[in-house]
């Protein structure tokens, strides 16, 4: 669940076919080092800020980072509502304090304690829930894969229910406020609303590639990629958007720190990083991890993880 820069640098993570994890760091790109592993696969990551973050994947695992420790440890408490088998697929963060999590089942969680313990507060009509997006304490917003958005203003006490234009899935959800989201496909749409996820506009609608990547930098400005690792980018809102550059590797994660850095992750231990904006790039390998599957933002490090190796 991407979400607007902070002061910008991104963590993100990966896994393997097998489920094999790695978290990677940088303070200097394009040196990396591991900073944790699991052997649980990792499918989404929230930060809140440079000192609160939550990692969550499968069998209900839950890791959260611990700045004064620098680690990554299991979150995974008895008391939470998280049916330990569970497996977990998003996260968000709408503040240092609250954090959102959508499960199997369309299960839907929620912490106000910084991620230490959570409670249910949702279950939607779906078999996953496939990106959350939140603003604030009380505003989330659920995309699942019955073509559904659903949208909370009370802390999840209550939900309305939207539905997606032609029956898309969503693959990223970015919330600008409380009405104004952004949102990407598998299917190629790169879709946006301004009015609480009521009405959509599928703001790409020739494309025929899926869109795992979206990157926000304002309400007005934004980076897309497909899984071919075609790069749009829109300054006007995304009435327009431009082609930007065809890396031409199947890639997953894009994070722009900025208007003109940025990193795109992919698979077998792939990572392009640009400073101009990506009219040119640069790449380089690491290890042999297997596929990158998400980024988050803060201010101080760039984080990135893969699989398969260190």
């Amino acid at each position: 669940s991407p979400h607007p820069p902070a002061a910008l640098v991104p963590f993100a993570w990966g896994t393997n076919r097998s489920g094999d994890s790695r978290v990677l760091y940088s303070s200097a790109p394009p040196s990396w080092h591991e900073v944790a592993a699991s052997a649980t696969a990792i499918s989404d990551i929230a930060m809140s800020g440079a000192s609160v973050g939550l990692a969550v994947g499968y069998g209900g695992a839950v890791y959260r980072y611990h700045a004064e420790l620098n680690q990554w440890l299991s979150a995974n408490n008895a008391s939470d509502d998280i049916p330990a088998a569970l497996d977990l697929y998003s996260v968000a963060s709408g503040d240092a304090s609250t954090f959102w999590i959508g499960g199997a089942g369309g299960l839907i969680f929620y912490s106000d304690d910084g991620g230490r313990a959570f409670e249910q507060v949702g279950s939607a009509p779906a078999t996953f829930v496939d990106a959350i997006a939140a603003i604030g304490a009380q505003t989330a917003y659920a995309a699942t894969d019955s073509v559904q958005v659903l949208r909370t203003t009370d802390a999840g006490s209550t939900w309305t229910t939207h539905p997606l234009p032609g029956g898309m899935r969503l693959s990223n959800l970015v919330a600008l406020d409380s009405d104004s989201l952004w949102a990407t496909s598998p299917s190629g749409a790169i879709l946006r609303t301004d009015d609480a996820a009521a009405n959509w506009t599928n703001q790409l609608p020739a494309n025929s590639e899926s869109m795992p990547g979206l990157s926000v930098l304002s309400p007005t400005a934004a980076f897309a990629m497909s899984g071919d690792g075609d790069v749009y980018s829109t300054t006007d809102s995304g009435t327009n958007w431009t082609l930007v550059q065809s890396l031409s590797a199947p890639l997953n994660v894009l994070v722009m720190a900025s208007s003109t850095e940025g990193y795109a992750l992919g698979d077998n231990g792939r990572i392009f990083m640009t400073t101009n904006g990506w009219t040119t790039s640069t790449s380089q390998i690491f290890g042999t991890q297997t596929y990158a599957s998400g980024t988050s933002i803060t201010s101080s490090h760039i984080v990135t993880a893969g699989s398969g190796g260190k």
